[in-house]
C-alpha cells in the first residue's frame, strides 16, 4: 500500500516538472518573436554612446564600408526557369516563277503572195507599230531631199505628201488606219524600210459605207537599194494589184462597205479606168458636173475636161455636195441615187474629203475593184 502511494507521488512530480518546462519554453519563444522598431533607410543604428545614426550620401557610402556594420547580402529571387519558347517566324510567301515581260501585241496583218512579191496590209496601232511608220515617213522625207531623187521621183513625192497628210489626219484609236504595201520579203517583225517597193494608206471607220486609198507611191528607199536586193529592175504594173488586194481585205473585214473613194492623180485615175468595167467607177460630184456643163454651153470647156464630162454623163455621180460652193453637207448615194450616208461634221468632211489640188473625187465599186488584180 505504501509502495503504491510512493509511485503515484513520483508520477505527479514528473508531470509538474514537465508542465513548468512547457510554460518556460512558451515564455522564451514569445520574447524572441517581439517585433523591432523600423529604422529609416540609410541610417546607422545607435552608437554605444546613444547618438543617432547619420544619413550617408551615396558617394561616401563605400568609403564608410569599413566602419559600417556588415549586413547580409540579399540577392534578388531568380525567376523560375521556363522552357525556351520557339521564336515565331512569319510565314514566307511561296516563291512564284518570274513572269515574262509583257510585249506589245503584234499588229493585225493580212497578206497575199504574187510571184516573188508580197502584198501586205497592216493596221497601224498607237504604241504597237506606229513608231515604225512614223520613222518610215521621216526616212522618205529625208530621201526626197536628195536632188537627183527629187527630180527622178517627182510624182512619188507628190503622192507621198498625200500619204503623209492622211496618216496624220486619222485617229488611230477611233478610226481604222491601215498601211497597204508591196514588199520583197514575207510579212514579219523584221521588215526593213527598203524592203517596201510600193505603199499607200487605207482608212475607214464605223458607219461609213466606203474605205479610202490615199497616196500610193513607189518608195525611193527601195529604188536606191534595188540592185543590192534583187539584182534586177523593180516590179511593173503593181499599183492596181495593190488596190485590189486592199479592197479584198476590207471586204473580208467589213462586208457592208460599198465604195473605195479617193481623189487620184490623173495618171492613176486613167490606170484605174482602164482596169475596171465602165460601170464600176463614178467620177466627180454634182457641182463638178454642173460646172462642166455650164462651160460646155458657153464654149469654154477645156480639152482635158471633155472625157471627164463624158464619163459623168454616162455614170451618175455617187457624191453630192450641198451649197453653191460645196461647203454644205456631203451626201453619198447608192447606184440608184438614194442617200445612204450624210456627212455634216466639218472635221469629218476635212478628214474624209480633203481638197486635193482641185482633183475630182471618184467612187469605185469595191467588189469590182477587188476583182481587178
Amino acid at each position: 500500500m505504501n509502495k503504491q502511494k510512493i509511485i503515484t507521488n513520483q508520477i505527479w512530480g514528473i508531470g509538474f516538472i514537465a508542465y513548468n518546462l512547457l510554460l518556460y519554453t512558451l515564455f522564451i519563444a514569445s520574447a524572441c518573436n517581439k517585433p523591432k522598431k523600423a529604422r529609416p533607410i540609410g541610417t546607422q543604428p545607435k552608437s554605444a554612446n546613444g547618438n543617432k545614426g547619420v544619413v550617408l550620401p551615396i558617394s561616401t557610402a563605400s568609403s564608410q564600408a569599413a566602419t559600417a556594420p556588415s549586413r547580409p547580402t540579399v540577392t534578388p529571387a531568380q525567376p523560375i526557369a521556363t522552357p525556351a519558347q520557339p521564336i515565331a517566324i512569319p510565314a514566307q510567301p511561296i516563291a512564284t516563277p518570274a513572269q515574262p515581260i509583257a510585249t506589245p501585241a503584234q499588229p493585225e496583218r493580212y497578206f497575199e503572195r504574187k510571184g516573188d512579191l508580197f502584198f501586205i496590209m497592216e493596221r497601224v496601232v498607237s504604241g504597237c507599230n506606229s513608231g515604225f511608220w512614223y520613222n518610215f515617213l521621216e526616212k522618205i522625207k529625208s530621201a526626197f531631199k536628195v536632188s537627183d531623187i527629187k527630180q527622178k521621183y517627182k510624182h512619188s513625192q507628190n503622192s507621198f505628201e498625200i500619204f503623209k497628210n492622211n496618216f496624220y489626219l486619222m485617229d488611230m484609236d477611233k478610226d481604222e488606219l491601215w498601211i497597204a504595201y508591196a514588199a520583197i520579203v514575207e510579212p514579219s517583225s523584221n521588215l526593213n524600210y527598203d524592203d517596201i517597193e510600193m505603199v499607200m494608206t487605207v482608212s475607214t471607220a464605223n458607219g461609213l459605207p466606203f474605205s479610202s486609198h490615199w497616196g500610193i507611191f513607189r518608195s525611193p528607199l527601195f529604188q536606191m537599194n534595188i540592185n543590192q536586193k534583187l539584182q534586177k529592175q523593180p516590179h511593173k504594173n503593181i499599183s492596181v494589184s495593190l488596190h485590189a488586194f486592199a479592197a479584198r481585205t476590207i471586204l473580208q473585214l467589213h462586208a457592208d462597205k460599198i465604195y473605195m473613194i479617193n481623189a487620184p492623180a490623173l495618171e492613176m485615175r486613167d490606170i484605174l479606168i482602164k482596169a475596171l468595167p465602165d460601170t464600176a467607177i463614178a467620177i466627180g460630184d454634182n457641182l463638178l458636173k454642173e460646172a462642166c456643163e455650164e462651160e460646155l454651153r458657153n464654149g469654154k470647156l477645156s480639152q482635158e475636161k471633155i472625157p471627164l464630162l463624158d464619163m459623168m454623163q454616162k455614170i451618175p455621180y455617187r457624191i453630192k455636195k450641198e451649197g453653191k460652193s460645196g461647203d454644205g453637207d456631203i451626201i453619198l448615194l447608192d447606184p440608184q441615187g438614194i442617200e445612204i450616208k450624210r456627212i455634216d461634221n466639218k472635221e469629218d468632211k476635212n478628214k474624209w474629203f480633203p481638197e486635193i489640188m482641185g482633183t475630182p473625187y471618184i467612187a469605185i465599186d469595191l467588189k469590182a475593184l477587188a476583182r481587178a488584180g
